[in-house]
């Protein structure tokens, strides 16, 4: 196991000391996570970074480390001189460096004028609501890929700080692809009109995957909008996960309504593992999901924890899932696939 540590820490110190080889490299992947890296380490790793200055993709992962604010200053400026990058995938999460030094990293984008795909995973830093707000902010004026994704699991996110970062997101002219993890949070109150009519206006977006589960989500304000309205136009592809809140049969009608308005899906899929326990709201979901009339492919994860062991019962709910199964096919003539999970 020492020799196994040496020879890694070896490895590490030949790409720290050789300028020739960083100046060779357009694609550095670099996984230092979980290695007790200090404010020291993150300066003498800048300064190789600030060698590869043909880098195009890199791909730094120094998560559950100890860098604070220094390290944080040190490395930040270091990738915002590697102006030729056009891939970003960053690790920062367990470093507990607050959105203040997160922000370091984000302001760094500004010099990376090429810059198309930015993956950040900041999950349990400490991020308190005045600095998620100041973070959003400087997100909106330093970064516009076109294939984004945000991880802030565990970040005391609240309903209104995930609105604020939905505001930025739609104000991103060129996204097109965004993967967005708000679970784990403070997340109690879901308003579709702003999360929908803000992320789409700009009518680039085509796939969304957006993570709530493991909030405390208990009301869907559903969206009210006209028949012909602009918006979703490019929206194909959207995976909703709802795992682990506190929806009710109401609120799930709710979401299924605005879902009807998002007309040239082709692929939906949606999680509501542990939530209520399941209701007859069969009608009402066949009779959105049946405006979807491009929709190719359909998931369904209704997974409860309680366990029914009476037969007729069990025979009876596989019915019920049968019939809402054919009444969807018979509606949805081009619909090729259709998975629905229960456990029951």
């Amino acid at each position: 196991m020492q020799e196994q540590k040496k020879q890694q820490q070896f490895s590490l110190a030949d790409f720290l000391s050789s300028e020739s080889y960083c100046r060779t490299l357009t694609s550095l992947n670099l996984n230092l996570s979980s290695n007790n890296l200090g404010s020291k380490a993150a300066y003498e790793l800048s300064q190789a970074l600030e060698k590869c200055i043909f880098i195009e993709n890199l791909d730094l992962n120094i998560g559950q480390n100890s860098i604070g604010a220094k390290g944080s200053q040190y490395l930040s400026q270091a990738i915002s001189k590697l102006t030729s990058m056009l891939s970003l995938s960053l690790n920062l999460m367990e470093n507990k460096i607050g959105a203040k030094n997160i922000s370091f990293f984000i302001s760094a984008l500004q010099n990376c004028k090429k810059m198309k795909k930015i993956s950040l995973n900041l999950n349990q830093n400490n991020i308190q609501l005045k600095g998620f707000e100041e973070l959003c902010l400087d997100i909106s004026k330093s970064i516009n890929p076109s294939n984004l994704t945000l991880s802030f699991c565990q970040s005391k996110i609240t309903s209104y700080g995930a609105l604020k970062l939905i505001q930025v997101l739609s104000n991103m002219a060129n996204l097109q692809y965004l993967n967005l993890n708000l679970s784990q949070n403070n997340i109690t109150e879901l308003n579709i009109f702003n999360l929908f009519s803000d992320l789409f206006k700009q009518q680039c977006i085509s796939q969304l995957h957006l993570d709530l589960s493991y909030n405390k989500l208990k009301e869907i304000i559903p969206l009210q909008f006209q028949p012909n309205s602009p918006c979703f136009s490019k929206l194909d592809q959207l995976v909703l996960d709802l795992n682990y809140n506190e929806l009710d049969q109401q609120n799930k009608i709710n979401l299924f309504q605005t879902l009807s308005y998002l007309t040239n899906l082709s692929h939906l899929k949606l999680n509501f593992k542990g939530n209520s326990t399941y209701d007859k709201t069969e009608k009402e979901i066949n009779a959105h999901l049946s405006n979807l009339k491009n929709l190719k492919t359909l998931f369904f994860f209704f997974i409860y924890e309680t366990f029914e062991y009476n037969q007729n019962k069990r025979d009876q709910l596989a019915r019920r899932n049968q019939n809402m199964r054919n009444e969807l096919i018979k509606k949805q003539k081009r619909l090729i696939k259709l998975n629905r999970t229960f456990i029951c």
